[in-house]
């Protein structure tokens, strides 16, 4: 899957594609770590937006900064569809590992955190829709809706890592519009 993913952007070298997968894992391995820890730290603190934020925040900083390095070690400059393709990589890579990981954690290691999460997650989504002044049939509905999901089934987690990838995507077009450099048409 990952080595579709990197063929789709187009990564035109060898030396990329070592790149991408190398890093993308180091990226994946450091995400695993921090949903480790918050799940070592139980379900009220993984389920912390804040927490959510901070693990957002590490990830796009090991994007720019990988994606930095790559551009280093081609002399400087890389174009954008060089950093489009390293950044999103990096995601799609990354992602993915993280992905197999709760797919782990919530099917096999854990059936019963999966159950927690849902609790969690529905009193969360009734203290939110309770603040924004939904009728209780609004309510109601809403938490009916989540009880009759399973979103940490493994084919909800799948389909969850396809879904994130366009948001990958806007997030790697930003990226590369602000990290790519190109070469000077004419040097002195």
């Amino acid at each position: 899957m990952v080595f579709f993913l990197i063929i789709f952007v187009d990564i035109q070298t060898r030396g990329m594609k070592d790149f991408v997968l190398k890093n993308g894992l180091t990226l994946g391995a450091i995400q695993v770590v921090m949903l480790f820890v918050s799940y070592l730290m139980g379900i009220d603190f993984m389920m912390q937006t804040w927490w959510g934020i901070v693990q957002f925040v590490i990830s796009l900083g090991l994007v720019v900064y990988f994606s930095t390095i790559f551009r280093r070690s081609q002399g400087e400059y890389a174009s954008f569809k060089e950093m489009f393709s390293v950044s999103f990589g990096l995601y799609a890579a990354s992602s993915f590992i993280l992905t197999f990981f709760n797919i782990l954690l919530y099917n096999f290691i854990d059936l019963e955190f999966a159950e927690m999460a849902k609790e969690v997650i529905i009193e969360k989504t009734y203290q939110m829709m309770e603040g924004f002044g939904a009728s209780d049939t609004m309510v109601d509905e809403a938490i009916e809706e989540i009880e009759k999901q399973d979103s940490f089934s493994i084919a909800s987690l799948a389909k969850g890592y396809v879904f994130g990838l366009p948001v990958y995507i806007v997030i790697s077009l930003i990226l590369a519009a602000f990290l790519k450099r190109n070469k000077p048409e004419f040097e002195a």
